[in-house]
């Protein structure tokens, strides 16, 4: 028998609970979806899922209505998705699913008028699947409660993206208007794959993306594939001595270094003061080495990826030497960490890919000192 899963909205708390108390008693029913981005009319219409404090609020008190399984649908119009729903997680949702709708607006150029009668509205289809990819990634590494994947599947690849990045299930939205058996085709693609790869058990592919780790010319490819653009050194980069910052530990490594080649780090995306951390403009990103001084690391917001990080500069030209992205588990190095005709500086980035691919944010945040010690 078909299992039954409610959506419920509402625009104040008593909407929902009222709601949840009048579906706990149908055997039909088999649990509910809490839609948080409804306007909380109480408070100036701010939508519940945008606070963490909003979503628990809702969260607690259908829980509190509602003893049947709850999942909880979460905003992705929001700067931290992996707190939000560590919030919902701690009121006693039993999953999340992500992500809903995207905020957006369109123009009647003619009429010179927004073309929907509310202005603004909600965005889906497949233009929104890379980014809901990136946050349900960020979800999954940050609850244990199960992660419901949606947002522009149109097919079984696009499911398996979801699944790779850590959804244990998916939803199916738009893609119904266009294709009303896209669900099944979308099964009949997940059974193929998993008979082509030899897959058992589809379990065993769910959050299986690898980490990457860059070095010299795979900096440089992993920074292209970011939409970086490359420079030609007036000199290059060539021995075993070139002094490089460590801006996450103000270390500096000595270092091994052979290419004419190197990434422009502000051609990654637009300065981004709020996840730096620090006071900066954009024209500070010319000089990199100003932000040593700063001792903060320089962050700006990809088109592709999300947040990158600047981790290394070169002491001699100021030019970008290593970068890390703060969305998906990747990050590179200009220079050889397994070349030392001089000191064993760099051995820690090895050290640091292990940790990386062991899911550990703080990755990078290697004593070099020590790490040289221990060998």
């Amino acid at each position: 028998q078909c299992k039954i899963i409610v959506n419920v909205s509402g625009a104040s708390i008593d909407d929902y609970v009222g709601v949840c108390e009048k579906l706990m008693p149908l055997e039909r029913v088999d649990g509910i979806e809490v839609n948080i981005s409804c306007p909380n009319v109480k408070q100036g219409g701010m939508a519940f899922g945008t606070t963490c404090e909003g979503a628990a609020s809702v969260t607690k008190a259908v829980r509190n209505a509602y003893s049947k399984p709850m999942i909880v649908k979460l905003s992705p119009n929001v700067t931290d998705i992996a707190s939000i729903a560590k919030a919902v997680e701690a009121e006693g949702a039993d999953a999340v699913s992500l992500t809903n709708t995207f905020l957006g607006m369109a123009i009647d150029v003619e009429k010179q008028a927004p073309i929907l009668s509310t202005i603004t509205g909600g965005l889906s289809g497949p233009c929104i699947r890379p980014i809901a990819v990136r946050m349900v990634w960020q979800v999954a590494k940050a609850v244990q409660i199960p992660v419901i994947g949606l947002g522009g599947i149109m097919n079984g690849r696009d499911a398996l993206e979801f699944m790779l990045a850590g959804a244990t299930a998916v939803e199916v939205g738009t893609a119904n208007f266009i294709n009303p058996a896209v669900t099944v085709e979308i099964v009949d693609y997940i059974n193929d794959y998993c008979q082509r790869h030899g897959i058992d058990d589809i379990n065993t592919i769910i959050g299986k993306i690898y980490p990457v780790f860059g070095i010299c010319l795979g900096n440089q490819l992993v920074s292209m594939a970011a939409g970086s653009d490359i420079e030609k050194l007036p000199f290059g980069h060539h021995g075993g001595n070139e002094p490089v910052m460590n801006l996450l530990t103000h270390k500096v490594e000595i270092t091994a270094q052979n290419h004419g080649f190197n990434l422009v780090f502000p051609s990654l995306g637009e300065f981004d003061a709020h996840a730096t951390g620090a006071d900066g403009r954009p024209g500070d990103l010319d000089d990199l080495r100003s932000w040593i001084e700063r001792g903060a690391a320089p962050v700006v917001r990809n088109a592709r990826y999300g947040g990158v990080r600047l981790t290394h500069v070169n002491l001699n030209d100021g030019t970008a030497e290593g970068i890390a992205f703060l969305d998906i588990p990747a990050f590179s190095a200009q220079y050889h960490p397994e070349a030392n005709p001089g000191p064993t500086d760099s051995h820690y980035l090895f050290e640091a890919f292990t940790r990386l691919m062991d899911g550990r944010s703080d990755y990078l945040d290697i004593d070099i000192a020590q790490n040289r010690l221990s060998g």
